[in-house]
């Protein structure tokens, strides 16, 4: 099946790419093929949309989407069904996916020779290109999300590779908004060209002359005014903190008494909160990996376990962060028949028991004495809930609060901004909707069990909430 974009005969598409960056991506997705390195928050997942809505309403194709999430498919499906409604195209289908094995195979046929727009999961889209149920040469291209993960052994790899092999005609555009796996390696942008069979790749940072451009300036011609506000930890959380640097200090110094042969100079508490930090040691060790021992190769894995307890005390809440620390426990306990001696050393720190105990006195107090006769639904009564909340929100709420004063005060006519806001109050002036988002989908769950306004609010089920 050929590329089959929107010819000149075809009405012109509708897109919804305010930005003048964001219209130049999508000029040059519909001219080659290249990978898309996008800085975060630069709006990747409305570039995708417009661009498979470009392909949907043009009929008789069949683009597969790989390594879309499942949020993701939520947000696509729905911006498309938004796009079809405006356009009114009657060859457009939408999104279908196809993640679980409830889709049969004589469906999974159905669907694929119906054509449209299909997210497919890596382990449903191998089989069915191996099993010749989906024809490569009948695919006018593939999507890929997330290219920044796919390294030489990864399944989308394989189903890319599959494709270009059986397809030499058919389009391939990949997106990455996470830079970060890029850098540090040898080579790696060049690797991830190889497994992705593209040559040109496309960076859009943030200092990119375009994208300074349109996020200077705004639609009313005012520069948008950035105020950063600094949240401090409660205390609860730096004692959890310190104690989670004072493990990583014991795991380099057990590190370092190794003498392993190689320089040692950077490993220190205040490199380790840095965000490569472990990596960076394993690739160090890497040259000497076989002739480490198994205490050294265990401590080193330590280093990625303690800093993931970093990441989690600032982005769960007070019974996330406990249950998180519960799996990590659990994980670390030597296996039956084992020797206390082969589990993880720093669990044996007193900065550890800190560690632990001190995320239990955020979520509760009190000592359950018959652990046998617990009740199924119900805190037992020996306990007293605590449920510390984070201090971000508390923040967050000062914000909310301060905005809606500033709109009841200083109320907008209809003439000034009324079409970006989407509600009228009983003087019949325009009050703003605030839009608060985050990119890590935990964070706007706990942001949505926090909302002080219900009545106010509408959820956007993927990582933005609207106040």
């Amino acid at each position: 099946m050929a590329d089959s974009a929107p010819t000149r005969s075809q009405p012109p598409v509708k897109l919804s790419l305010p930005l003048s960056f964001q219209q130049e991506i999508f000029n040059l997705l519909k001219t080659e093929d290249v990978l898309i390195i996008l800085a975060k928050g630069l709006g990747l997942l409305r570039i995708v949309t417009n661009l498979l809505h470009a392909y949907d309403v043009a009929g008789n194709s069949l683009v597969i989407v790989v390594g879309a999430e499942d949020h993701e498919n939520e947000w696509i499906g729905e911006a498309l069904a938004e796009h079809h409604a405006i356009s009114r195209s009657p060859l457009s289908k939408g999104l279908r996916v196809i993640n679980t094995d409830k889709a049969t195979v004589s469906a999974r046929e159905r669907m694929y020779a119906e054509g449209g727009v299909i997210s497919v999961t890596s382990r449903i889209l191998i089989v069915d290109l191996l099993s010749k149920l989906l024809d490569p040469e009948t695919v006018t291209g593939l999507v890929v999300l997330h290219a920044e993960r796919i390294e030489s052994t990864a399944s989308e790899a394989f189903i890319i590779r599959i494709f270009r092999q059986f397809n030499k005609i058919g389009f391939l555009k990949a997106f990455a908004d996470t830079p970060e796996p890029l850098i540090g390696k040898y080579a790696p942008l060049a690797g991830l060209m190889k497994n992705l069979f593209l040559r040109r790749p496309s960076i859009w940072p943030r200092f990119h002359a375009s994208v300074a451009q349109s996020l200077e300036g705004t639609k009313y011609g005012k520069k948008a005014e950035v105020i950063e506000l600094e949240v401090l930890m409660s205390d609860d959380m730096r004692i959890i903190q310190n104690a989670v640097i004072e493990c990583i200090e014991a795991s380099i110094g057990e590190l370092r008494k190794s003498n392993l042969g190689v320089d040692m100079e950077d490993w220190t508490s205040e490199s380790a909160l840095h965000r490569n930090f472990d990596g960076i040691v394993r690739r160090q060790l890497d040259p000497v990996w076989h002739r480490v021992s198994y205490r050294t190769k265990e401590i080193a894995k330590d280093l990625t376990t303690l800093r993931s307890i970093l990441h989690a005390l600032l982005y769960y809440d007070s019974v996330g962060l406990l249950k998180y620390l519960d799996t990590v426990l659990a994980t670390h306990q030597p296996p039956p028949g084992s020797t206390k001696s082969n589990q993880s050393p720093w669990l044996f720190l007193e900065a550890a028991n800190t560690i632990f105990q001190t995320a239990k006195a955020r979520v509760y107090a009190g000592t359950i004495r018959d652990k046998d006769n617990l009740p199924a639904n119900s805190l037992p009564d020996a306990l007293t809930p605590i449920l510390e909340e984070q201090p971000k929100w508390s923040v967050l709420g000062e914000v909310l609060d301060e905005i809606e004063m500033d709109a009841y005060l200083n109320p907008r006519a209809r003439d000034d901004m009324s079409a970006a806001c989407g509600r009228r109050d009983q003087s019949g002036l325009y009050s703003c909707i605030s839009m608060v988002s985050h990119i890590q989908a935990e964070v706007c769950k706990q942001l949505s069990k926090c909302r002080h306004r219900p009545q106010y609010t509408t959820t956007i089920p993927t990582h933005y909430d609207r106040i």
